[in-house]
């Protein structure tokens, strides 16, 4: 909706609020000119349009605007709050870029890498989309060295001492993997899901009260520049709206700032969640250091074999007498047939003579 909106006149009367603001611009007398194209415009007020816009007051949102240019552009000053106010309205501006800030920290500290992570958005995206419950994890870094580890190592086979060795490192970065998975889980709703809500509720609210008021604060400094020719129930009107937003604000802020204990509660949990993986991933380095060194010992004390060379030539003579062997083998199982069906023809002819 545009800032013109709220006014449904014709359009000669449009073109007067138009003429109107600028006429309150430039009454300011700012350090910037504003030019008016009379012929661009081609159209001027008369001179009973002229007292109306004179008598009619303009909209509040432009009211709002022409104070807040007069204090941005020529530096003027507004009305000015008590310090205790404007201190912790500068602790909630801190409070609420740190709580943004952490946020994304927070998750680059657990998922390093961007590309990963916005593969993993897109992928859980189109599952809750599908209606699937089961989510895809991120490729934890541990859990991919685990996988090569173990890869190579069944390759290599148990009977080589690097093989198994591989193995071995391989579960434990795959434990190790979990554990990182488990400080996600931990952290997310301990931590990031908190942050979140203060996020989305105590600091919007806060911020939206901190607006309003300086909406009615705008509201309340051009009425009272314009004190005389403008009812002094308004102004009063004014002022007190002013004041029951000043109060809102204050309040708010106020009990955030006493409560930030829960903000301490919120950082133990990511350090607990910290500490409780690191000792966890320290349990399995020292099981998997031990591993390595009893291999280490076992294959120090193993006996050593003396290498025996294998020549081509004995190879082939060795193949030329397994083929000669085979040979005869096959020539004496000929013979031998050949000598039965004989035999058995014999026998045959001598039963028809019979």
């Amino acid at each position: 909706m545009s800032e013109w909106s709220c006014y449904t006149g014709s359009a000669p009367q449009q073109l007067g609020v138009v003429w109107e603001v600028l006429w309150h611009l430039s009454s300011y007398r700012t350090n910037f000119q504003i030019l008016v194209r009379t012929r661009e415009l081609n159209w001027r007020p008369s001179s009973s349009q002229s007292k109306s816009l004179q008598t009619e007051p303009p909209p509040k949102k432009v009211c709002v605007l022409l104070v807040l240019f007069n204090e941005k552009i020529s530096g003027a000053e507004g009305t000015k709050l008590d310090e205790d106010f404007m201190e912790m309205e500068r602790k909630i501006e801190v409070t609420n870029k740190s709580v943004f800030d952490l946020l994304s920290k927070t998750t680059e500290y657990l998922q390093p890498n961007p590309a990963s992570r916005a593969k993993l958005n897109m992928l859980n995206t189109v599952s809750k989309i599908r209606g699937q419950v089961k989510t895809t994890g991120y490729p934890q870094t541990e859990g991919l060295l685990g996988d090569c580890m173990l890869r190579y190592g069944h390759e290599l086979g148990q009977e080589s001492v690097f093989g198994g060795s591989l193995v071995d490192m391989g579960e434990a970065m795959r434990q190790m993997a979990d554990v990182k998975d488990s400080l996600d889980i931990n952290v997310k709703q301990n931590f990031i899901d908190p942050l979140q809500h203060l996020q989305d509720k105590d600091l919007k609210e806060i911020t939206h009260h901190l607006k309003k008021l300086e909406g009615r604060r705008l509201d309340f400094d051009y009425k009272k520049k314009r004190q005389g020719k403008i009812p002094d129930e308004e102004i009063q009107q004014a002022v007190e709206k002013f004041e029951e937003s000043k109060e809102l604000a204050e309040r708010s802020m106020f009990n955030f700032l006493e409560n930030d204990v829960e903000q301490v509660s919120q950082l133990s949990a990511l350090i607990e969640a910290a500490v409780d993986y690191h000792r966890q991933s320290c349990e399995i380095l020292e099981e998997l250091s031990g591993k390595l060194h009893k291999r280490m010992s076992t294959a120090s004390c193993r006996p050593k074999r003396e290498f025996k060379s294998k020549s081509i030539r004995s190879r082939i003579e060795t193949l030329d007498n397994s083929q000669h062997n085979g040979l005869s083998y096959s020539s004496s199982l000929k013979s031998t047939g050949t000598a039965a069906i004989s035999l058995s023809v014999c026998w045959l002819k001598l039963h028809c003579l019979l």
